[in-house]
């Protein structure tokens, strides 16, 4: 058998229930050179070794098991692995990731073999939370790692940072920095208490390369409840915290890192480590951290030092308690409250926003309905609470809660609600922030000190993150629906072949609706005005009957105003409901798909292009399929919350 130029690197512990999918992903590899899986075992309590061995049995040639008598841990166990790979390169899969790329080791081999300045290459990949089956794309924007940078710079950013942006489990890199990081700094790799091993892989190959990002989805990485990085059980964060502090600190002082990286590194593990010291009145662990500090030459600020007395000292800590007490209330996703905003006209009843309070409201939070006044009696409610001497109480109570709600234009939030008015934090969604809105938006939040605004469209939040002169944080979370409103009938029993909903496209209907009546299709559109669907029940029937589904941006169906492309709901419900999409991709749909998910119709003759596609539907079911996958993993609103409860709270 030829020598493997690639070896494939799996750590697996008690990882029974997924290892198996793990190895599966590996197995489908399509490459144009040999390669092995290299399995370290360590002593599984599971049936763990027994799938080792049999698919040893099954891939002899192939794989080659590393099997411990007794555990010996994640760190040595990454070690041993690498000891006996052959490859020149080495791809990590842990045992409870996967791949579902079957191209991932054909092209970072061809990355690695073209470009000797890179020292590893590496995807985007896919969050899966095992406990709620939830999916999450993450793709990476491109940092100074990618654009030629390399060696103290990095270490530097990945010091203070911390996180990467990569994941062990997408990436190759080449083996022999690995040993010589290895041989060079044994305790970086063997010591420290810290189990984690990526970082120290980062911080190997930071310092002879320059990292290579390819964007495309290679890997599911898995998180589970419970787990090394991930877990609710207070002791295990503690201990992991601690481990990483130590590791941190190594690392700082082999490399000689500048006084601002230390100062921020520090700054970013110390708070939460001396809380926990505090708050459970660990002694030895507080007299470990302060030791680190002492040998960093780090001084702790006033209130630092007061944890650290309040640990060692059981009178200190009996009267710095109420001090500190407010740091030790759960912050849980509950506590971030949701105003709806109603008037006459409420146009929360949007279907996309009420689907996403239902997602929110499931998620366990509290959404609260105030109704709209006018600017007079806005002034009246002040003055009334001023007069029952309520509003002070009010605001007391307000700069506790995190406020959040969902707005499609925000010309009248000034007429709104007390509560987002005075409370400290607060956070609002837009759907619609179209170019003629930023003007509003800006004055916004301004006026109300926004602290969060996460849009709907990727090019406003580029836009407004750019206006430095703003105090908030802006964020792109693209629209989504919940999946189980919709529904699909069988493509057989699909009788309506095309419909166009939404925003009205007059330039194709008019070169389409004659001919496509004479030639007795079935093509259903808003016309004059009317509501083709009465009800959403009607509405979410005839989507479901229909074949193709017609979407175009804003800026193709009302070119007259200031818009933007961005993807509105309408695509997702056309995908939710197994419909083909048909018409214009909006450029942002390129981040949030790897594919192209939608059929250009080209206008120049658009007639017999939809005949075509009819005339051939079953085709395109594969893509129709997909599309609706697409949607049900990574496009909904429970996703999307997610994902804002997580920068909401990434402050507290």
């Amino acid at each position: 058998m030829n020598i493997p130029l690639v070896s494939v690197c799996i750590s697996a512990y008690n990882v029974a229930p997924y290892l198996s999918q793990a190895i599966e992903g590996i197995l489908i590899q399509k490459t144009s050179f040999p390669f092995e899986i290299v399995i370290g075992e360590d002593c599984s309590s599971d049936d763990t070794r027994r799938i080792c061995l049999d698919y040893k049995e099954q891939y002899p040639d192939l794989i080659h098991l590393v099997l411990h008598d007794q555990n010996v841990g994640v760190l040595k166990n990454n070690v041993s692995i690498v000891k006996q790979a052959r490859g020149k390169y080495l791809a990590w899969c842990d045992g409870d990731d996967y791949w579902v790329d079957e191209q991932k080791l054909q092209i970072q081999y061809e990355i690695l073999e073209s470009h000797s300045d890179v020292a590893l290459v590496h995807t985007d990949w896919i969050d899966f939370y095992q406990e709620t089956g939830i999916y999450n794309n993450r793709k990476i924007i491109q940092n100074q790692t990618e654009k030629g940078s390399f060696g103290i710079d990095c270490i530097n950013m990945l010091v203070s940072q911390k996180d990467t942006g990569c994941r062990m489990s997408s990436a190759m890199f080449r083996k022999v920095y690995f040993e010589e990081a290895l041989n060079k700094n044994p305790e970086l790799f063997l010591g420290l208490g810290h189990a984690n091993s990526d970082f120290r892989i980062f911080i190997a190959m930071y310092e002879r390369g320059r990292f290579y990002h390819i964007q495309k989805f290679t890997t599911v990485y898995r998180i589970q409840k419970e787990s090394l990085s991930f877990t609710q059980n207070e002791e295990k964060r503690f201990r992991y915290a601690m481990g990483y502090f130590k590791l941190i600190a190594h690392i700082i002082k082999f490399y000689d890192l500048p006084s601002e990286v230390k100062n921020m590194a520090c700054k970013r593990v110390l708070n939460g480590l001396l809380l926990r010291t505090f708050k459970y009145q660990k002694k030895e662990d507080a007299l470990s951290i302060k030791e680190i500090c002492n040998s960093l030459d780090y001084k702790l600020t006033k209130s630092r030092l007061l944890l650290y007395w309040g640990s060692v000292n059981n009178s200190f800590h009996f009267l710095l308690k109420p001090l500190f007490a407010n740091k030790f209330k759960s912050k849980k996703n509950g506590n971030i409250k949701v105003l709806r905003f109603v008037s006459k006209d409420y146009f929360g009843f949007n279907d996309a926003i009420l689907e996403f309070e239902n997602a929110i409201v499931e998620n366990g939070n509290e959404l609260i309905e105030s109704h709209v006044i006018n600017r007079k009696l806005f002034y009246r409610r002040i003055i009334y609470s001023l007069d029952k001497r309520n509003i002070i109480k009010s605001i007391g109570i307000f700069k506790k809660n995190q406020y959040f709600s969902i707005l499609m234009g925000p010309e009248r939030i000034l007429d709104y609600y007390t509560p987002f008015i005075f409370n400290k934090h607060k956070s609002i969604y837009l759907f619609d922030a179209w170019l003629d809105k930023h003007i509003y938006i800006e004055q916004l939040i301004k006026n109300l000190k926004v602290e969060n605004v996460f849009f709907s469209s990727k090019t406003s939040t580029n836009i407004f993150k750019e206006k430095k002169y703003l105090d908030a944080k802006f964020h792109w979370i693209p629209e989504a629906i919940d999946i189980r409103c919709y529904k699909f009938k069988d493509y057989k029993e699909k009788d309506i072949d095309i419909l166009a909903f939404g925003r009205n496209y007059n330039k194709l209907h008019q070169l389409i609706v004659e001919e496509l009546h004479n030639k007795g299709y079935i093509y259903r559109y808003s016309d004059g005005g009317k509501k083709m669907f009465p009800t959403k029940s009607d509405f979410i029937e005839g989507l479901s009957r229909t074949k193709i589904s017609l979407c175009f941006p804003q800026s193709m169906t009302h070119p007259e105003i200031q818009s933007l492309e961005t993807m509105t709901v309408r695509y997702l419900q056309s995908m939710a409901s197994k419909c083909l999409v048909v018409g214009k991709m909006p450029e942002e749909m390129k981040e949030l798909f790897d594919y192209i998910p939608v059929i250009d119709l080209d206008m120049n003759d658009p007639m017999d292009r939809l005949e075509e596609i009819l005339n051939n539907f079953n085709d395109y079911i594969p893509l129709i399929e997909k599309n609706y996958q697409n949607a049900c993993k990574f496009h909904t609103w429970k996703n999307r919350w997610e994902q804002i409860v997580s920068i909401i709270n990434e402050k507290e």
